[in-house]
């Protein structure tokens, strides 16, 4: 067997290619300082009359790549090894004898060529969790060959005679051989404050298109200029190729749940990322709005009828904010904030009718009818799904109130300085304070105490309001907002303080 090794080794040596001493480990039998991956040294500084023989890929082999098929616990590589070759350009080439193919000992498969693109060894596609199923060795890698034991041929050329293969050959074979990876590389498609619209059920909008808005998703792509090429025998998935793309492969559609899976990294299949798999509604929302997911929201709700609504004599009538009612300067806002930073509608003129009525307090009342005087109280509450940026609206539309409450704290500063340098001492100043963020319902008394026209209360999450309630005190909270809701007076008594009325609450 020594012998063959080394007659073999001496041929592939003189063909070009760099071969290596191995053990039975698949482990070079080299000096550890070796540069044998990169450095094709002369043929009688290695003893091949080892177990077997290895070649190195890259320039050190006038150009070797090999594609290899890793055959991983007991997953089924025949299957994709099989599909593979029966590819039409791939048959091509195996039967114009441009390319080599041999079997491994451990079930695994290898595709050999030669070409001018040298890159480094990749990792192409793997299994379900995460180990390599598909991988190319070329420079900086070598792979195990005949005649070691185990390794037998199977198709196309002879080791020996192998050629150089075109650029777009070479690319066909890696974009193809990507298209069978079965790890779930799920473009992180983050809008809204972090929030994955990946959803695959019937409750959402974007749940519904993204089971049923294939087509739709197709013909967006094709506006785009990708293209259809056919779709692979052994799972139904669709091979699909870029924009200005005349051959091979660059994404498949179908391939996770419907999901159309990119591996070009050319401008041209922007903006799609390279090795990146997209939802349908990723892709609608990329090509047909731009990345705006409030508009594509917008879009879904309304094509499959899951705008709120209400009823009136049996008719569905929707209920979006209606914006109209607000001066035209104010509606203008609005629909800047909207189209500019892609916040709600609902949410921003929720927040400013909040800000008016923290500034209008209990100075206005409305005659419902004769003798019905009705408190102008507003309570409000933003409701979204997670992610919806429902705080950025309201942080905005009530800076104004914050304005208000510096400008009165400067105010109360100053008074607070000369009533404690007057030695007559007055009535001791007070803060009025406009809104409400941090309190407890005890400083809550104080404070609207100091301001009788009214407060706005402000709390980021409802939750948290909830759960306050009743925190010390059973009843104590919930019978103050009931009350306030009515906007009737309040008195509060506690016995080492003087009673506290708060006449409108």
């Amino acid at each position: 067997m020594g012998d063959t090794l080394k007659k073999y080794a001496e041929m592939l040596y003189n063909e070009g290619f760099n071969p290596i001493p191995v053990n039975n480990r698949k482990i070079v039998t080299l000096p550890a300082n070796s540069n044998f991956l990169y450095e094709r040294r002369p043929f009688c500084e290695y003893d091949y009359t080892t177990y077997g023989i290895g070649i190195t890929g890259g320039v050190a082999s006038e150009g070797l790549e090999v594609i290899d098929f890793d055959k991983h616990q007991g997953q089924d590589i025949q299957s994709i090894f099989e599909s593979f070759v029966s590819d039409e350009l791939v048959r091509n080439m195996i039967n114009e004898k441009l390319v080599c193919v041999y079997k491994t000992p451990s079930g695994g498969y290898h595709i050999l060529y030669r070409t001018k693109k040298l890159e480094r060894c990749q990792k192409i596609a793997k299994w379900e969790d995460g180990e390599l199923m598909i991988e190319t060795r070329s420079g900086g890698g070598y792979i195990v060959c005949y005649p070691t034991y185990g390794y037998i041929h199977y198709d196309g050329a002879e080791l020996l005679k192998i050629s150089t293969i075109e650029n777009a050959e070479r690319d066909y074979l890696i974009d193809l051989a990507r298209s069978y990876t079965k790890v779930n590389l799920i473009a992180k498609s983050r809008v809204a404050g972090g929030k994955e619209w990946g959803k695959w059920d019937d409750n959402t909008a974007w749940g519904k298109f993204n089971k049923d808005g294939e087509d739709e998703v197709k013909r967006l792509l094709e506006e785009r200029g990708w293209s259809y090429i056919s779709s692979r025998k052994l799972d139904g998935v669709e091979l699909w190729r870029r924009p200005g793309k005349i051959k091979g492969i660059s994404a498949t559609f179908g391939k996770f749940k419907n999901m159309f899976y990119n591996f070009s990294g050319a401008k041209e299949a922007e903006p799609f990322e390279q090795l990146k798999a997209y939802t349908p509604t990723d892709v609608l929302m990329l090509l047909k709005f731009g990345g705006n997911w409030y508009k594509t929201k917008e879009y879904l709700l309304e094509k499959y009828d899951m705008n709120p609504r209400i009823y009136e004599d049996d008719k569905i009538i929707r209920m979006p904010f209606p914006i109209h009612v607000f001066p035209t300067n104010v509606q203008y806002i609005i629909n800047a904030m909207n189209d500019g930073l892609n916040y709600s509608k609902d949410f921003l003129s929720v927040s400013f009718m909040f800000t008016i009525a923290s500034i209008n307090g209990n100075s206005t009342k409305l005659r419902v009818k004769n003798g019905w005087i009705a408190p102008t109280v507003f309570w409000f509450a933003v409701v979204g799904e997670p992610g919806t940026m429902k705080s950025h609206p309201i942080s905005i539309m009530i800076e104004p109130l914050k304005d208000i409450d510096k400008y009165n704290k400067s105010i109360y500063d100053n008074e607070i300085k000369e009533w404690e340098a007057d030695e007559k001492k007055g009535r001791k100043p007070g803060f009025k304070q406009i809104i409400v963020t941090d309190y407890t319902l005890e400083s809550l008394h104080e404070i609207h105490n100091r301001n009788t026209r009214g407060l706005g209360l402000y709390r980021d999450e409802l939750v948290g309001f909830l759960g306050d309630m009743n925190k010390y005190r059973k009843g104590s909270d919930e019978q103050f907002w009931l009350e306030s809701f009515n906007n009737k007076s309040y008195i509060i008594n506690r016995v080492t303080k003087d009673p506290v009325l708060i006449d409108n609450t």
